[in-house]
């Protein structure tokens, strides 16, 4: 996490409350201000952003414009890399 402390992370989640308070409990997220947790029942999120499969990654610049998004399993070295450019 040291790594990517300077990035803003955004755990949405259209599972039941329950079940992502048991996430957010087990990786102890707390201990980590740049990590906000959320939960999105109406499936806004995927529908706005047109997301056809989980785990889905969008990276911004910090110009706010997307730089790539990427689905599946993606690597602390890899976001990093890809956030940079």
């Amino acid at each position: 996490m040291d790594m990517l402390k300077g990035m803003q992370f955004y755990y949405i989640s259209s599972f039941p409350l329950s079940q992502v308070k048991g996430f957010y409990k087990e990786f102890e997220l707390e201990k980590y201000s740049n990590i906000t947790v959320g939960i999105d029942s109406a499936n806004f999120v995927k529908d706005y952003f047109e997301i056809i499969g989980f785990p889905y990654l969008a990276i911004y610049g910090k110009n706010k414009k997307l730089n790539k998004s990427f689905m599946g399993k993606m690597y602390n070295s890899q976001i990093k890399k890809v956030a940079e450019e």
